[in-house]
């Protein structure tokens, strides 16, 4: 269902390359759901704040799952994504994930200078 507003709300505004998504816990699970995997081409940018990667994103059993076929190389060199958590945050330590979010993005071959964790 938010995938499909997102490309909905993207068409005014020229396509998925000029949306961003973004979340705050539970809502920054399903935008990095929806930025890594649920759209026929990654959208411009996502800020996740104190989320962590999904199944099937990532499973601690196979890792992070394969880039979308729908998407190619030329789509993750445009595409920014910036992670947000807490340093002291006893929920969702940092190293459960950023860890499991950075081999997503090394999968999908997105470059250090696309994205950030703090």
């Amino acid at each position: 269902l938010v995938s499909m507003v997102v490309e909905q709300v993207a068409e005014p505004y020229g396509g998925l390359e000029h949306v961003w998504v973004a979340g705050y816990s539970q809502g920054a699970v399903i935008s990095s759901a929806v930025a890594l995997q649920g759209l026929r081409k990654p959208p411009g940018g996502a800020f996740v704040v104190a989320g962590y990667p999904p199944r099937p994103l990532y499973t601690d059993e196979e890792g992070p799952s394969d880039m979308p076929s729908s998407w190619s190389h030329a789509d993750t060199t445009r595409f920014k994504i910036y992670f947000f958590t807490g340093e002291f945050d006893q929920v969702l330590p940092i190293d459960q994930a950023y860890c499991r979010y950075d081999r997503v993005l090394q999968k999908y071959r997105v470059r250090p200078c696309q994205h950030r964790f703090w």
